[in-house]
């Protein structure tokens, strides 16, 4: 089963190759290349093969994904696998402090 995400004016299928190559792409961006198949066993409880076929392209489980972003305290890592550029924390702030501003206005206007 495929997911369709949007991203930058696109639509791309999730696939597991997919996801399976951008994963490959995280463990390289974050242990480098080369034998780190035993590192990441370690680090993300799983056997050495299970490393050597993500760096292959096999996409994780999901469970996997859900220690690695606790493990990592990265949860951009949702962003990386779908292909999609992570929020701006400043442009986020900005928008919650509208919403507050919003908020405390018509808290204003239902006030007995």
């Amino acid at each position: 089963m495929a997911i369709t995400a949007v991203g930058k004016n696109t639509h791309e299928m999730l696939t597991g190759a997919v996801v399976g190559q951008r994963w490959a792409q995280v463990l390289r961006r974050r242990y480098g290349s080369g034998s780190v198949s035993k590192r990441v066993a370690a680090e993300l409880d799983v056997d050495p093969r299970t490393v050597e076929g993500w760096m292959q392209g096999r996409p994780p489980h999901l469970a996997v994904v859900l220690r690695a972003v606790l493990i990592w305290q990265d949860a951009s890592l949702f962003y990386d696998l779908a292909g999609l550029s992570a929020p701006d924390p400043q442009i986020l702030s900005d928008r919650l402090r509208n919403l507050e501003k919003i908020i405390a206005e018509i808290g204003q206007q239902v006030a007995p």
